[in-house]
């Protein structure tokens, strides 16, 4: 018989998706088959029919259109009088997609889809029996969904190529503004490229002029090596003049005459070391900027040769002096004390004169050092030069690459530009 069906108070109904009135469409699993044929009868526009357990658990369904071909078949009615055929509902019962009423309607779809089916869907409420929802109201809600689905693709491609275009837009600044740094500093670079060869070769210009300076003070501290030199074996001949003093005596008077013109060329010489020793500071000082353009040294060495013709005039003088000493000191036979005290200051002037040009060679030979140390300092700044102007070209290099880069980049963004178009005219179309 058939089993009383549920009141809508304990089957409450979901109307937007169940077929009206349809929780109260089943039929117990102790029904016989012509239960069924009755339900079928009394519901003509129902395509399943629930078959439910005693707990109101759904266990599958019985299809309308396996009825009609019992029923629409010429032995139909024969066989449903048949005492041999079954009237059981097991072998007319088939499964049917089923999903609960609490789901939503994306899930009750696939379960659907999944299914594979063509005659509708069974709800349940916590397994229980909830209703039956239609194949057309299922397409519906298919249509719905797809509707929505494409609806929410058409937003997001929207704002997809709105993304893409700002991006776009982005690289192609990006781009140009990375070509126009790196075509600023390519240009820089072949300007700092050019100063670097001027500066090269104002560099190899200077080292040679320093060197030719290293040589010149070289020469200078080899010329006041022999003058200290001359200046011993002078002061050894005064020495040795002291050994003719006895022998003079003669003319005294004479003697001291030429004494007195000894004291001013003394007095001469002693200016004229003053003068050196001076010259010499300034010399060190100009050495010592000469590393800009060494003009003031050559000033001061042009001075220093000019003072050492005047020494060598005075030296002159003196010889002339000394030799008119030593054939007065032949007449000499009185005054043998007073000569002894003059030859006596000679030696002590020589002895000053010995000891200026000792500093003065010492100087020389100072200046000499510190020009080999620039010529030197100028040999590692032209190396310096070179590697600077070996980098200032390949920094002329790498930032041509960078130019060539960006437009690669300016390229491959408005090439990713016309494919996003592409794809998502494509999408629209889909």
């Amino acid at each position: 018989m058939r089993m009383d069906r549920l009141s809508r108070d304990s089957m409450p109904a979901n109307a937007d998706i169940r077929i009206p009135g349809s929780e109260h469409i089943f039929i117990s699993n102790r029904s016989i088959f012509s239960d069924v044929i009755e339900v079928f009868q009394a519901h003509q526009d129902i395509r399943l029919l629930p078959i439910l357990d005693e707990d109101l658990r759904p266990l599958g369904a019985i299809f309308e259109k396996d009825i009609r071909r019992i029923l629409f078949n010429v032995f139909g009615h024969a066989l449903l009088k048949n005492p041999g055929f079954r009237s059981d509902l097991e072998p007319h019962l088939k499964s049917c997609p089923m999903g609960e009423a609490d789901v939503d309607v994306a899930r009750l779809l696939d379960i659907y889809a999944h299914a594979d089916a063509r005659d509708g869907m069974i709800l349940t409420r916590n397994g229980q029996y909830h209703g039956v929802v239609s194949t057309e109201t299922l397409l519906q809600l298919a249509a719905e969904r797809e509707g929505a689905r494409r609806e929410a693709m058409r937003q997001l491609s929207a704002s997809f190529q709105v993304e893409a275009a700002n991006l776009a837009d982005i690289l192609q600044s990006a781009s140009n503004s990375l070509s126009t740094t790196a075509s600023e500093t390519a240009d820089r670079a072949a300007i700092n490229r050019d100063h670097a060869a001027s500066v090269a070769a104002a560099a190899v210009q200077v080292r040679a002029s320093m060197k030719s300076m290293a040589d010149e003070c070289g020469d200078l501290a080899g010329a006041m090596d022999q003058l200290h030199q001359s200046t011993v074996e002078a002061k050894a001949a005064a020495q040795g003049a002291v050994s003719l003093v006895a022998a003079g005596g003669v003319r005294a008077a004479s003697l001291a005459k030429t004494t007195k013109s000894i004291e001013k060329i003394l007095e001469f010489i002693q200016s004229l070391t003053r003068k050196i020793n001076l010259l010499a500071l300034n010399a060190r000082i100009e050495a010592a900027q000469a590393g800009d353009s060494g003009k003031g040294f050559a000033v001061v060495a042009q001075e220093i040769k000019a003072l050492g013709d005047q020494a060598r005039t005075a030296t002159g003088e003196i010889a002339g002096h000394i030799r008119e000493i030593q054939t007065t000191v032949t007449d000499v036979v009185a005054g043998h004390e007073g000569i002894e005290r003059v030859i006596n200051s000679v030696d002590t002037i020589f002895h000053s004169v010995g000891g200026a040009v000792e500093h003065q060679r010492l100087i020389g030979r100072r200046l000499a050092e510190d020009a080999m140390e620039v010529a030197q300092a100028g040999e590692d700044i032209c190396g310096n030069i070179e590697n600077i102007q070996a980098n200032t070209i390949a920094a002329a290099k790498t930032s041509s690459d960078i130019r060539d880069l960006a437009c690669s980049l300016s390229d491959g963004s408005t090439t990713l530009q016309q494919n996003i178009s592409s794809y998502i005219s494509d999408m629209r179309h889909a």
